[in-house]
């Protein structure tokens, strides 16, 4: 298989040209998050992906402090559970879940809270046309198989 995805935020299976699956979708994830924390992810000026591959093994390993030096300690514990999944396997979402929730209560965080960009909203006006999951839910056409794998809202209630 070539290769899927790109290299900043590619998981190790897609280094190693492997099937990838829903576990490399959270490991590129967690990238996203690590970068957005710190700042950047230390392989950002690598083109070479070998030497990228090779810095994101190091990251759990032998910088490990580097890799998630401004992040919440729960980031090492969501790559751990991201790295022990079998390709099939269904990610612990409502776990990833808690955690998050968990990591946002020690900061003073409120997730209910609106960003401070979406000030327009609490005008009650809006400019676009978007609609809300619930709408959307209800409008569009649903696969049998959808939201299976998925927590429920039940599943995620602490």
């Amino acid at each position: 298989m070539g290769w899927r995805g790109t290299t900043r935020y590619g998981s190790l299976n897609a280094h190693h040209r492997q099937d990838l699956s829903r576990r490399d979708d959270l490991e590129s994830w967690l990238y996203m998050i690590v970068e957005l924390t710190n700042g950047s992810l230390p392989w950002r000026f690598i083109t070479d992906r070998s030497l990228v591959q090779k810095a994101k093994e190091d990251a759990r390993t032998i910088t490990k402090e580097t890799f998630f030096e401004k992040c919440p300690l729960q980031y090492d514990q969501i790559l751990q559970i991201i790295d022990k999944l079998e390709f099939d396997e269904i990610p612990p979402y409502a776990t990833f879940y808690n955690i998050l929730n968990e990591m946002a209560d020690e900061n003073g965080i409120v997730v209910t809270m609106k960003y401070d960009w979406d000030d327009s909203l609490s005008s009650g006006t809006s400019t676009t046309n978007a609609i809300s999951p619930d709408q959307s839910a209800s409008r569009s056409h649903k696969a049998e198989n959808i939201g299976q794998d998925r927590p429920s809202h039940e599943d995620l209630r602490v």
